[in-house]
């Protein structure tokens, strides 16, 4: 939503794709806690829950697709501070090795690897990128694990302030 605030795009289509996003992710995936939710009540097996439900989405799916790549033309986004990127590189690493994790949460539950595996490892996965591609430390990344993150910018501060397993004001 921040993205699409900055680049000028209108708050509502953007706040209606992403509501389109959590729909298709929690009917359509096997690490959503409803699918296993449902397939652990009524004893069945959850990729054939979960592909019976996609088969229901496919259709809903095409014409959020096809009418948010409409409504996309007639709203681009504007990079309106070409700053940003600057500013996130001066924080990030930016890196394909990032997207591991990623590809562990998509790629195991598809080959059927249960999803608490999956977790830990695409978990162990980022941890690890982070300290070796990103520099940080291990009690930097438990800190920002429990404390959230807190950029020492405050330009990108509206956008990156936050998470963590317990709020804590930016000061630590």
């Amino acid at each position: 939503m921040a993205i699409a605030r900055s680049g000028g795009v209108n708050e509502l289509l953007a706040a209606g794709a992403i509501l389109s996003g959590v729909y298709f992710g929690d009917r359509c995936s096997p690490t959503a806690s409803s699918a296993n939710l449902i397939a652990a009540l009524t004893k069945t097996d959850l990729y054939g829950n979960v592909g019976q439900m996609f088969r229901t989405a496919l259709i809903p799916t095409v014409v959020c697709i096809a009418a948010y790549c409409f409504l996309s033309f007639n709203n681009p986004l504007y990079i309106s501070n070409a700053g940003y990127l600057a500013e996130i590189k001066k924080d990030f690493v930016i890196s394909w090795w990032a997207l591991l994790p990623v590809a562990v949460m998509f790629c195991f539950p598809l080959m059927r690897i249960r999803v608490k595996y999956a977790l830990i490892v695409s978990s162990a996965t980022a941890c690890l990128i982070a300290c070796t591609v990103q520099g940080e430390s291990a009690a930097e990344l438990l800190h920002t694990a429990v404390f959230g993150y807190y950029p020492q910018d405050a330009v990108m501060g509206d956008i990156w302030n936050g998470g963590g397993l317990v709020r804590w004001p930016a000061s630590s």
